[in-house]
């Protein structure tokens, strides 16, 4: 019968969950319920707003009955927990208890209720509130909320008290706090309080997903609220986009009000002029077009299920704080009510909000993306255990704010949660509104309060070091955030060490202020002041820490040995000053200079004004769900089957249906609006979106070559850069798309219509470029719609041979992963060896770092090698002469002078009022340019500088005239990162200068290869044979390079045998000319060395014709070919090639023996797909001839 009632299986008592009352900190039960985290939240937020008025009437109040039930649960737990069994339990069959067990619970019954939870009047008022005779104990097992009413204690015919067991003590906890409630409900003045208790932490909440509200205030600062149908809150998501925010609340539940039709979804559907809503005061008018979507919040003392309705999505008070915790992007709770409020949406059930939301999230922030929606729609239940397995991972970390005597999880703005390593928590700045939007006593604009933070390291004596403060600098807050997890990381690593260093101590933690140093006239780290204060815990120690960032800096350049020991001198002195005896101070100095460092950081010279600029619009996972969802309904609707597609036919739905639906979107989004608000918007995000790539990326790579922490930073580089890429390449499409559109539309540009703008474009490039990789099948690759119609690019597992795959067919199994990861750590590493003023790094396989360069600088460098032309016009660039002295014959204007007009615009000089991206006259451009660019004879200088920027401007013309393919990212030369200058209507020029620098170490880089950015046109013949030429001469360097190495390294090298001098390995013949042969005198294996310099492979189609270089024969055999004929000339007479090295004879039983080796610069695709011949880098080269087996 009892089963019956089961709704969910417990969570695990066992997880250790602590939650913060006001001066303890309590360990929590899971009992039967199952948000008990929630309850507890909830009954603080109550107790606020009413303890007083039930204290005055009853003696105790809400937090009272808080404080001695869970002050049991705590001691209860505290008896209890070390005679549980730890790992798997079975659930089946009988369950016995240990005698450990058996014996916690009699000493539990023994204890009874602690005499710390009975020391004050209102103490026990509420237990014995709490507590029934035995015989009056109700059990109702229907009973929605607890069985036993709100009684936590029985009292026995004799007197004695005996609690109930732990696991209905949630639950009763509940019911309590409910009845409460209830009753308070009928005193004056608390319905009133409650709400705007409520109305004030629905303002707080929503500041993660807004910078403005509007809603009415008082003049101290509180909620203005009305019971009536009216909005409280109105978040502006964007200008053009709000979020109409009812908030509905009541002691009772039974009186929650509840209207036919809430005034948040009649305004929200207002289709005509401007939208007018009906505040708690007055009313709101919101200019015409634009979008509102709604949002109701119900909030009672007790746990409820917000009722959805068509149209109106709803959330608990509890639900709220779930979305406001778990959210990863600002636009999530504006998207998703979008989503829950459209009128297409399919029927559903799903009880509570959280659930629905958790669905949301994990379905790609969609609730439904196919082409045809279903009948009906189950949620599963019980998404809220995300809550208990949540506040089990941050339970060390409210212990430490405790300890810390910081604000409490709750409490909080928000939370870095990077799953490794110290957290980072927010807080927002108390402020005042200064009257803006003010009507008489009634404030209702609000602006985005001002955050701090602190980096904690969660230990028995926890550390806060401060990681923002709305007083820092730009150019110092991100060192000053680095610095603290750095400290806070190393205080992990020596956590045995700091925590002995306090044995015997009353200090219970640290709380570090870092304050930026003004002057440069102090040493980079320097304790300015320090006091010690009482604490709940002990004794707390706040300090000052004075920083000078430009000499923090320099010290961790120099050495970021020296970084870390100037931290563990700096952490000794804190201790010192703290009380700390100088042998333990100094142990803690000493294991800190033992770590390794956590700390570093480089001196790089920008050519950049401005370099820390906001954050890009991402791609937003709902806005691409979104569109994902109008795609499979436009290939639902024109009858497209649900199955598998491979080569031709697959090639066709992307190329003739996905392709073209998604352009059909893209073109849409975009005419609403006009071309040069589109271009102006989209140059600026792109510059963002460079410029914040390149920190973080820099950061990574500092992270593998200079530091030793955390996860594995290679393969965070790698998601991180292809994650920039294609959000690069999609704002460079959008971009290009405007202009090759040109909409004449009157609708601004916001972060919405930019993020639909960008969802559309990169499902128009994911439509293409899966297209192309089903032609080119560098891996198998086939396209599955499922019963829904949504589509989905899966690895063709049948083995069957394409028709449609070029190469004749031949498939290749590329291992993408392995080959990415190779191509990401030799870059990486490279840039790690790099000097600060090192020319462009290299550029991998996959584009994504097409426009990056650790420094091209205006200056002379001296790891450049200097080329000039006879009569010296040639700029001190490295780009061949010969090639520059044609590209002048062909275009106009030296190679060399499209980097350094490049780098010239990177050092645009910004004014404080100017946008990222500045849009100026092209007279002002050629003068900047001219002034500022190294471009040598003067009397040719502004031809060749007019010539340049014409080859480096984007023009609506030229890009309407063109056959437009965006997904050929390296054929075009109409293309946005070659041509990185668009022009406007009226001709001026948008200067994005962060953009231009990464186009100059594109441009340079494939000129340094004997390439042009395109390769459609084909260039003119000379440059062509300048190119070839510059490819040669990079190939034969590189077996010159080859052989040095391997000399040095104690190996005879046989370089450039030529076909007709086979003598030269003691050979009778030899049928193609071979690049090295080598062996060592320690060695049986004789290396025959095919060194290979191709050029980088970027996109899909060059990727493949690179594999097919190597694998397929045409008019000339493919490399493995004329390796394959070389080693059958090689190998039968490996004695006689020993002999021509100087090697000592082997035995007959041990002879030598040859084996083919390919050698390239940089990873290449060949070397990751199976293959006769082994390969290896240059950087690789010596340990992989050494490991022979």
């Amino acid at each position: 019968m009892l089963s019956m009632f089961e709704d969910f299986v417990p969570e695990d008592p066992r997880d250790v969950v602590h939650l913060r009352l006001e001066q303890s900190v309590v360990r929590l039960f899971p009992g039967q319920i199952e948000r008990p985290v929630a309850d507890v939240n909830r009954a603080l937020l109550v107790s606020s707003a009413v303890d007083d008025l039930l204290i005055a009437s009853r003696g105790f109040g809400i937090f009272d009955v808080l404080e001695v039930v869970l002050g049991y649960v705590d001691t209860a737990i505290g008896i209890l927990a070390p005679s549980w069994p730890s790992g798997e339990l079975a659930t089946d069959g009988a369950v016995a208890l240990t005698e450990f067990e058996m014996e916690a619970g009699r000493q539990l019954l023994n204890a009874g209720t602690p005499a710390h939870l009975q020391e004050t009047e209102r103490q026990r008022l509420a237990l014995e509130w709490l507590t029934c005779d035995s015989v009056d104990l109700p059990y109702r097992p229907s009973h929605p909320q607890s069985p036993f009413g709100r009684f936590v204690r029985i009292r026995r015919p004799g007197g004695e008290l005996n609690w109930l067991p732990l696991a209905f003590l949630p639950e009763i906890l509940g019911c309590a706090v409910v009845e409460l409630a209830h009753d308070a409900a009928a005193l004056p003045g608390a319905q009133d309080r409650f709400a705007t208790a409520v109305a004030g932490e629905v303002q707080r909440l929503l500041w993660k997903f807004a910078s403005l509200i509007y809603g009415p205030v008082d003049e101290s600062g509180e909620p203005i609220v009305r019971r009536h149908n009216g909005v409280q809150w109105v978040p502006m998501v964007t200008p053009q986009r709000a979020i109409l925010v009812q908030v509905v609340s009541s002691l009772r539940i039974a009186d929650l009000p509840l209207y036919t039709v809430p005034e948040a979804l009649r305004a929200a559907r207002t289709e005509d002029g401007a939208l007018e809503v009906d505040m708690a005061v007055g009313q709101l008018t919101l200019v015409e077009g634009t979008e509102a979507v709604p949002l109701l919040i119900a909030a009672s003392p007790g746990h409820i299920a917000a009722p959805q309705g068509p149209g109106l999505p709803a959330m608990s008070l509890d639900d709220l704080l779930w979305a406001n915790c778990s959210a990863d992007a600002r636009l999530d709770l504006f998207t998703y009510c979008r989503d829950m409020s459209r009128d297409d949406l399919p029927p559903f059930f799903g009880l509570e909000a959280i659930n629905l939301w958790e669905w949301w999230r994990s379905n790609g922030k969609s609730f439904f993306s196919g082409g045809q929606p279903p009948s009906m729609m189950l949620v599963a239940p019980h998404a809220g255990i995300a809550e208990w397995h949540q506040a089990a991972r941050w339970s060390p970390l409210e212990v430490a704010l405790f300890r810390l005597q910081l604000p409490a999880m709750r409490q909080l703005a928000g939370i870095d949660d990077r799953g490794t390593g110290p957290h980072s928590i927010y807080m927002y700045v108390p402020s005042i509104d200064e009257g803006e939007g003010a009507s008489g006593s009634v404030r209702a604009v609000h602006r985005l309060p001002g955050l701090i933070g602190w980096t904690v390291h969660a230990s028995a004596v926890p550390v806060a070091v401060s990681a923002a403060h709305t007083g820092w600098a730009d150019d110092a807050a991100d060192l000053l955030r680095v610095l603290s997890i750095a400290m806070c990381t190393a205080l992990a690593a020596i956590d045995h060490q700091w925590t002995s260093a306090h044995e015997g101590s009353n200090i219970c933690s640290y709380v570090v202020e870092v304050v930026p140093r003004t002057t440069n006239d102090g040493p980079a780290l320097e304790w300015t002041d320090h006091e010690r204060f009482d604490a709940s815990a002990g004794s707390a120690i706040r300090a000052q820490l004075a920083v000078d960032c430009q000499a923090l800096v320099m010290v961790a350049d120099t050495s970021i040995d020296d970084a870390r020991d100037a931290l563990a001198v700096i952490m000794r002195d804190l201790l010192l000053a703290a009380g700390i005896g100088v042998d333990a101070a100094g142990s803690v100095e000493t294991a800190w200079q033992s770590t390794a460092p956590t700390f570093g950081a480089r001196a790089v010279r920008q050519p950049t004004v401005r370099n820390d600029l906001p954050s890009p619009i991402g791609l937003d996972d709902a806005l691409v769900s979104s569109l994902r969802r109008r795609v499979a309904e436009a290939i639902h609707a024109i009858g497209v089957a649900p199955g598998e597609y491979k080569g031709q036919p697959a090639k066709e739905l992307d190329r003739d249906v996905l392709a073209p639906a998604a352009l059909t979107e893209l073109n849409q989004v975009l005419a609403v609006h006009g071309m040069d608000d589109l271009v102006r918007f989209g140059m600026r995000q792109i510059e963002r979106t460079i410029n914040q790539k390149d920190r973080d990326l820099q950061a990574l790579a500092q992270a593998i070559s200079l530091l030793s922490v955390g996860a594995d930073p290679l393969e965070r580089y790698r998601t991180t850069e292809a994650q920039y890429l294609a959000l690069r390449r999609s704002c460079e499409t959008a971009v290009e798309a405007a202009l090759r559109l040109a909409p004449t539309g009157t609708v601004a540009v916001d972060d919405i219509a930019w993020g639909e703008i960008l969802a559309a474009a990169h499902s128009y490039l994911q439509a293409t470029n899966r297209s192309e990789g089903i032609h080119h099948q560098l891996s198998p690759t086939l396209l599955r719609i499922d019963d829904s119609w949504e589509v989905f690019a899966e690895r063709d597992e049948s083995g069957a041979v394409s028709g449609a795959a070029a190469g004749e067919g031949v498939i290749y199994q590329l291992d993408v992963d392995a080959y990415t990861r190779a191509v990401t750590g030799e870059r990486v590493v490279d840039e790690g060896s790099q000097g600060r003023h090192a020319a462009a790094s290299y550029t991998p396989p996959n584009d994504a770092s097409a426009d990056t360069a650790t420094e091209v600088t205006a200056e002379s460098d001296s790891q450049h090698e200097t080329a000039r032309g006879p009569d010296g016009q040639r700029a001190d660039v490295p780009v061949d002469p010969n090639l520059d002295e044609a590209m002048l014959e062909a275009y106009g204007a030296f190679g060399s002078d499209l980097v350094e007009t490049l780098v010239a615009l990177a050092a645009w000089p910004l004014a404080e009022g100017d946008d990222d991206a500045v849009v100026v006259g092209q007279d002002t451009v050629i003068q900047h340019v001219l002034s500022t660019a190294r471009y040598g004879n003067e009397s040719t200088s502004s031809e060749r500088a007019q010539a340049a920027l014409a080859m480096l401007a984007s023009t609506a013309s030229d890009l309407a005239a063109q056959d437009w393919k965006p997904w050929h990212a390296r054929s075009r030369k109409r293309r946005l990162l070659v041509q990185p200058i668009p022009a406007l209507s009226d001709g001026k020029l948008v200067v994005a200068p962060h953009f231009c620098f990464g186009a100059a170490s594109m441009y340079l880089r494939y000129l340094q290869q004997g390439q042009l950015p395109w390769s459609q046109p084909q260039p003119p013949r000379a440059v062509d044979q300048a190119l070839a030429e510059v490819r040669t001469l990079r190939n034969r360097a590189l077996e010159r390079r080859v052989g040095a190495a391997l000399r040095d390294e104690g190996w005879s090298v046989i370089e450039g045998v030529k076909e007709t001098k086979p003598g030269r390995l003691n050979l009778p013949t030899l049928r193609s000319e071979i690049d090295a042969v080598v062996g060592r005198s320690d060695q049986k294996v004789i290396w025959l060395l095919e060194v290979k310099d191709p050029v980088d492979a970027v996109v899909t189609p060059e990727i493949r014709r690179a594999l097919d270089r190597f694998f397929v024969d045409g008019k000339h055999p493919c490399y493995v070919t004329q390796l394959k004929v070389k080693y059958e000339d090689v190998a039968p007479c490996a004695t006689n090639v020993a002999q021509a090295l100087g090697l000592p004879d082997r035995s007959e039983d041990d002879p030598y023996e040859v084996r083919p080796l390919f050698v390239t610069r940089i990873p290449v695709p060949a070397a990751f797909v199976p293959g006769p011949f082994p390969f290896t880098t240059t950087a690789g080269l010596v340990g992989k001839l050494l490991a022979t087996d």
